[in-house]
């Protein structure tokens, strides 16, 4: 009859995986609001890494990762943690225009939000009925006494 080998497996036969300790390629980038990152070359556009949360922000000094007519800033209010709220890109709620110019999209207000408290400056399809009428009913406008 015929004789069985068995098969042994050789260091040589093994595919050539790096170890641990060998670099595994070139770091990941992230967008806004993503991570982990550990340090500002892990963000993507030159945004920022806020090493406490590792997530990428955006850069209060440059604006930096912000689409145009966008701003960097930080909202304040009692939903933002001890630590305070991070820093996002908003849109500009001084000026009136609909024509994309404040950060919005074309045909959209950039205001406070009236039903949802302290969720930042949004942009809106209607200055007057802005959140309201999504939470409340169609039938619900904003009083808005500053203008915001």
């Amino acid at each position: 009859g015929e004789t069985m080998t068995s098969a042994s497996t050789t260091w040589e036969d093994l595919p050539n995986i790096p170890s641990p300790t060998e670099p595994m390629g070139p770091d990941p980038i992230f967008k806004i609001d993503q991570g982990p990152c550990s340090d500002d070359s892990h963000c993507e556009g030159g945004s920022v890494c806020h090493t406490p949360t590792g997530q990428c922000i955006c850069s209060i000094s440059t604006n930096a990762g912000c689409p145009p007519n966008q701003s960097c800033g930080v909202n304040t209010g009692p939903y933002c943690p001890p630590q305070g709220c991070l820093p996002r890109c908003v849109c500009d709620f001084n000026s009136d225009a609909i024509d994309g110019s404040n950060g919005c999209p074309v045909g959209e207000v950039c205001r406070a939000p009236c039903a949802k408290a302290d969720t930042g400056l949004t942009c809106f399809a209607s200055n007057e009925q802005r959140d309201c009428g999504e939470v409340f009913g169609s039938d619900y406008f904003c009083r808005d006494t500053n203008g915001d």
